[in-house]
């Protein structure tokens, strides 16, 4: 059989790991952040020894006791596991690649998009999945709500039973949570708040971060600048020390964020009629 250089499609196969892993008979488990929780090694056993761990969108093997403190790659991974020899398994992926709907293919860089790339919070939560399908179940539509708090929103929202949904998305544009506001009480979808996590009312080159969504029209009208809401002071918090691209204004009301931020060393204060505003100093502590 001729043989097939692995190299010229290799990258098709982004995203697609925990499937092909599992047609050889390897489960890789949920991950949290970039690691999986430890579980047993698929080569030598044991019960919390191994994980794994996904970098732009493939997926290495790290054990305790066998991969001698570095990482192993999923190939080497399957062949031990599985005594198939390198042809073979280049043979084997190749066809995987072949047969895969381009259905599937995109649902899997989706998925890799989706996922966090550092480790995350202990109460970081999200879930693209049952985001998109809840959207897909709304009207969309601008909200009645925020035109009777004379703040109407510029952009059209999920609506369902009389309810304004605000889509989340991490850095890469996926959205991964649903935020929603009742009687003043805000709570997501994917049942926590989603650390870098926005909402963004598209606007100018400018940038100003806030909490609150109204606050954030309200901002819009006043500005024209391009608007990140981050819904929980601890997002945001998170936003302006990690997540990376932008370098907004920070804009909070005097009446509820401003000290909060007044004892943080990681901001430096400007003025402010009604709001505080900060500009960020990122790395100070």
């Amino acid at each position: 059989m001729r043989s097939i250089d692995y190299k010229t499609f290799s990258r098709q196969l982004d995203g697609l790991w925990d499937a092909i892993l599992s047609d050889f008979g390897i489960e890789v488990g949920n991950f949290k952040g970039l690691n999986t929780k430890n579980t047993a090694c698929p080569l030598c056993g044991g019960t919390d020894r191994a994980h794994w761990r996904e970098q732009a969108g493939r997926l290495a093997l790290y054990c305790r006791h066998c991969t001698d403190g570095s990482m192993k790659s999923a190939e080497d991974v399957i062949m031990e596991a599985t005594g198939i020899n390198y042809n073979d398994l280049v043979n084997s992926l190749s066809k995987f690649a072949r047969n895969l709907p381009m259905e599937v293919i995109n649902k899997a860089k989706i998925k890799h998009q989706a996922s966090p790339k550092i480790n995350m919070p202990i109460d970081h939560k999200q879930d693209h999945v049952l985001s998109e399908r809840f959207i897909n179940t709304c009207e969309q539509c601008h909200s009645m709500k925020l035109l009777a708090l004379n703040a109407p929103n510029p952009q059209k929202l999920p609506v369902k039973n009389d309810v304004d949904y605000w889509p989340i998305a991490n850095s890469e544009g996926v959205i991964i949570n649903l935020a929603k506001i009742v009687e003043g009480e805000t709570s997501f979808i994917a049942g926590g708040q989603s650390y870098g996590g926005l909402y963004t009312i598209q606007g100018g080159s400018r940038s100003i971060m806030v909490i609150d969504p109204v606050d954030g029209i309200l901002c819009w009208y006043k500005t024209k600048a391009t608007i990140y809401i981050a819904f929980t002071l601890e997002n945001m918090r998170w936003c302006l020390r990690n997540r990376k691209g932008i370098n907004p204004v920070v804009c909070v009301r005097n009446d509820k964020y401003a000290n909060e931020f007044k004892e943080d060393h990681s901001t430096r204060m400007l003025t402010g009629d009604g709001y505080t505003k900060f500009t960020i100093v990122k790395g100070e502590e």
